[in-house]
């Protein structure tokens, strides 16, 4: 499940509370939530695999820039895998390496959308592998921080959009050039205070992710093809009110704005300066969000974990900014989540989780620049997570 494209969590465990986890070292992937847990991880190596569930859909009205109808992408299941392993040097130390995936953005309307566009299909798609290499330090008795260098790679391909390509600096690196590549890196650091035995604080930052340019999509992206990956903070508590439960309590932000090619408005006001593939090109409008989410742990017998969580995120952007979110209908406000753990044996630990991300649509008017009439776009989401952990 996602908020904007960024997955609610990486480990199966998290997804189990709806994204919550910043203090709780269940497995190695939570070294992807805080780098910070790995002392507490322990030796451990995991692997979790993800059915991604989306189903999004467009609806126009009094549309020129589209024909009138409802329009459903298809392609709606997305497998995501990622796998970690953490290593406890010493009491005080451990390394750690993870693998995993943003939730992407992708759409595949099978039938084009925008008039003049002599391709039948519609969409874009979207995909971002992260690899990063983990320290964690213990200082002191209680308090432990951690940092993790991140290299990514992405990709990108759009089809049927070039009747825009009237509106950009280079028409023909705006649609239908296949697969692009781009690759990059920054850093994550956490640090976790388990400041009381029924209380523990945990946070996490991680740097805007410095991306290559998409070259084949120069004409379509801000900054000439620039698509760098934003900034993201998060803190949270966990608290121990009985024994056997716990409580988590986390906010994060994700730093859309901070990113031209997505932040940029997609509303046309000085065709000098705003031309598609500019610094200042056309984009989706998407503004920071903030998430906000709760979620409970219950450890209801010496083998079985069960997990609830509920995460609710603010506006992704607003309505005057539908028409290019056709492309990118990220509307997605309110996930809930359930999960369990069950311990095999005490080294083998298998983990389930299902988030369902609740039906949410935004409408607005299209700008008479592209001809007017209005727009609906939706989005709701399932997703099933397995995950086994062993611990050696």
């Amino acid at each position: 499940a996602t908020n904007g494209y960024f997955s609610a969590a990486y480990s199966t465990q998290s997804k189990g509370m709806a994204g919550a986890g910043l203090t709780l070292a269940e497995g190695a992937m939570g070294l992807a939530q805080n780098p910070a847990l790995g002392v507490a991880i322990g030796n451990s190596a995991e692997a979790d695999l993800t059915l991604f569930m989306p189903f999004r859909s467009a609806t126009f009205e009094n549309s020129f820039v589209a024909s009138p109808g409802s329009y459903e992408s298809d392609q709606n299941i997305f497998p995501i895998l990622s796998m970690g392993v953490n290593y406890l040097v010493n009491d005080q130390t451990s390394l750690g390496v993870v693998m995993y995936g943003n939730g992407g953005m992708n759409t595949s309307y099978p039938t084009a959308v925008f008039n003049g566009n002599s391709v039948v299909t519609t969409g874009v798609d979207l995909a971002q592998a992260f690899l990063a290499f983990n320290v964690s330090r213990k200082i002191g008795s209680n308090f432990t921080v951690g940092i993790a260098p991140v290299l990514v790679m992405q990709y990108f391909d759009a089809y049927g959009v070039q009747s825009f390509s009237a509106l950009s600096t280079s028409p023909g690196d705006v649609s239908n050039n296949g697969y692009d590549f781009s690759y990059g890196g920054g850093v994550r650091v956490g640090a976790v205070w388990d400041a009381l035995p029924w209380l523990s604080l945990g946070a996490t930052y991680q740097s805007k992710m410095w991306m290559s340019e998409f070259s084949k999509y120069s004409g379509l992206f801000a900054e000439q093809g620039g698509f760098d990956i934003p900034a993201t903070a998060q803190a949270g508590i966990t608290l121990k009110p009985i024994k056997d439960i716990e409580v988590l309590l986390e906010w994060q932000r994700i730093f859309y704005g901070d990113v031209a090619s997505i932040a940029n408005t997609g509303v046309l006001t000085n065709p000098s300066t705003q031309l598609l593939g500019m610094d200042g090109g056309l984009g989706f409008g998407w503004q920071d969000m903030d998430v906000f989410r709760i979620g409970v742990q219950w450890h209801a017998t010496p083998e079985l974990t069960l997990r609830t969580g509920y995460a609710h995120a603010t506006d992704f952007t607003t309505s005057k900014e539908i028409l290019f979110n056709t492309l990118a209908p990220a509307t997605i406000a309110n996930h809930i989540s359930v999960g369990a753990s069950y311990q095999m044996t005490p080294a083998w630990q298998l983990t389930f989780a299902y988030t369902y991300a609740f039906d949410n649509d935004l409408s607005g008017a299209i700008q008479q620049t592209f001809g007017g009439g209005t727009e609906t776009i939706q989005m709701y989401q399932h997703e099933l997570s397995f995950g086994v952990t062993y611990k050696f």
